[in-house]
């Protein structure tokens, strides 16, 4: 039985795009060798914390979408526990009506990210898609 799962990840603002290309790599080949299969993986920057981790106040956002057995969550927290560069994550199971391949093709709206742009998200509710908002 496949699940589809989403993990978060928050790595050290000063991330390299090196080193942010190999956790990625690195987290691919682990899901893959628990008989997993990531979906899309979304980069979605730089941005300011709520509240301090580990004396940070910025960190590096990612998103991974994956698909697995019910154990790839515990490989996947096994994986990040230790790798130096990752600040948090959280690792949750996806809805099972999201159309996994939706997903797949889904790009997000406008083409770039918004926190490139100078551009913030506003959800307006649980229901509505998000919008792409400009600051100025």
């Amino acid at each position: 039985m496949s699940v589809g799962y989403e993990t978060l990840i928050i790595a050290h603002p000063e991330i390299t795009e090196e080193e942010l290309s190999e956790l990625t790599e690195k987290l691919n080949e682990v899901i893959t060798r628990a008989g997993g299969e990531t979906i899309k993986v979304e980069k979605l920057g730089k941005r300011k914390l709520v509240y301090k981790i580990k004396k940070h106040t910025k960190g590096f956002f990612l998103v991974n979408y994956c698909q697995g057995s019910p154990m790839l969550p515990q490989t996947i927290d096994r994986f990040l526990r230790f790798y130096e560069k990752v600040l948090r994550y959280q690792t949750v199971r996806l809805n099972p009506k999201l159309d996994i391949e939706a997903l797949r093709s889904q790009d997000r709206p406008g083409g770039s990210e918004p926190a490139a742009r100078g551009e913030k998200i506003i959800y307006p509710n649980k229901e509505a898609e998000a919008q792409i908002v400009s600051e100025g």
